[in-house]
C-alpha cells in the first residue's frame, strides 16, 4: 500500500512529500528527488535510498543494535564516507571517519563513545579519542584511566 503527503507553502515555492510504501518512509523535494528514507528495518539514509551499515559505499547513516555484545563490539555508528579517489584507492568503503558506542565489558552491559579517524599515510584509520562509561577521556588511548584527559 502507498500513502502521501504533499505540502506546499503559500505561494508554492516550497514543497515537500512524505510517501509511505512498502513499510519503508521517504521524504521528498518538489522534484520528487528523494531526500531521507527510513526502511522496513528502521535504517536512515539521508542521500540513499538504500540506507545501510558501513560497507554500503554511499553516504548513509544507520544507528542499529543487534544481538548481545562483548568487549570491543561497535553498536549504533555514525560514519562519514567520501568517494575521493585519493582515499578510496586506499580503503574502498571510503569510510573517513566514525562515532560509535563501544562495548566495555564481556557481557555489554558497559558502553563508551569512540571516535575514529582515518589517513591514508601514517597512523593508518583507527580509534582517536575514547569517552569511557564512567566519564574518563582518553586521546590516542582506547583505555582511559581516572586521570581527567590522558594524553
Amino acid at each position: 500500500s502507498e500513502a502521501k503527503i504533499r505540502a506546499v507553502d503559500s505561494d508554492s515555492s516550497h514543497v515537500a512529500i512524505f510517501q509511505y510504501q512498502g513499510y519503508q518512509h521517504r521524504f521528498q523535494d518538489a522534484s520528487a528527488n528523494e531526500l531521507v528514507r527510513i526502511d522496513n528495518s528502521g535504517n536512515v539514509g539521508i542521500g540513499t535510498t538504500s540506507p545501510e551499515g558501513i560497507t554500503s559505499g554511499v553516504t548513509s547513516l544507520s544507528i542499529s543494535d543487534t544481538g548481545s555484545k562483548t568487549t570491543g563490539d561497535k553498536t549504533g555508528v555514525l560514519a562519514f564516507k567520501t568517494n575521493d579517489g585519493s582515499y578510496t584507492g586506499t580503503y574502498s568503503d571510503g569510510v573517513t571517519g566514525e562515532i560509535y558506542s563501544v562495548a566495555e565489558s564481556a557481557t555489554g552491559a558497559a558502553y563508551g563513545l569512540a571516535f575514529l579517524t582515518g589517513t591514508i599515510s601514517g597512523s593508518d584509520r583507527a580509534e582517536r579519542v575514547r569517552i569511557n562509561n564512567s566519564g574518563n577521556v582518553g586521546i590516542g588511548t582506547t583505555s582511559p584511566d581516572e586521570s581527567s584527559v590522558r594524553l
